[in-house]
């Protein structure tokens, strides 16, 4: 509250946040690079998840290697060696994003990522597309739905079966 209390309105109040907790510094790259690079999808009921996280993350590489790039251009021309001026190319093509999220998958997964690397260049957006098509996103987690199944059969007096509920359901008593 001190930091953004004399901001006079919510652009400078966000400036001063983001000087204050998402310097662009190389430390701050390194920190970006090996949240992506050891960035692991737990299981494949949650690839919906890691898809959105990983943009996330490779959104911000991209950012921060442009905003560096740029910085350092009005500075000087001579700051061609810099991490971030090799990363941008990297960072700007789709098929090195493609590469590096197929890293992020369990060994369970191998089968599935060989199936996507058959082409010579899997682009980032057709292996988000071929994932999801092939594990479709789960149900969110909060919408307190209780799956029940009912037979329609009924028996010999007319009168209807019992509903038939799932052991989990009925172990948490839903």
């Amino acid at each position: 509250m001190p930091l953004i209390s004399t901001a006079s309105d919510g652009l400078s109040a966000w400036a001063k946040l983001e000087e204050k907790f998402d310097r662009k510094t190389p430390t701050s790259l390194h920190s970006l690079l090996k949240c992506i690079i050891t960035l692991r999808c737990s299981n494949k009921r949650e690839i919906a998840a890691h898809i959105e996280k990983y943009d996330e993350l490779w959104q911000r590489l991209l950012e921060q290697t442009f905003e560096a790039n740029s910085r350092s251009r009005d500075a000087d021309s001579t700051s061609k060696d810099t991490l971030e001026a090799v990363l941008l190319p990297l960072a700007n093509t789709e098929v090195a994003k493609g590469a590096f999220f197929l890293t992020t998958f369990p060994s369970t997964l191998d089968n599935v990522v060989d199936n996507l690397t058959t082409k010579e260049s899997a682009a980032y957006n057709e292996v988000c597309t071929r994932l999801l098509d092939l594990y479709p996103a789960a149900l969110p987690a909060d919408t307190n739905t209780a799956f029940t199944a009912t037979s329609s059969n009924r028996n010999n007096k007319g009168k209807r079966k019992e509903e038939k509920i799932c052991t989990y359901c009925k172990s948490k008593r839903y």
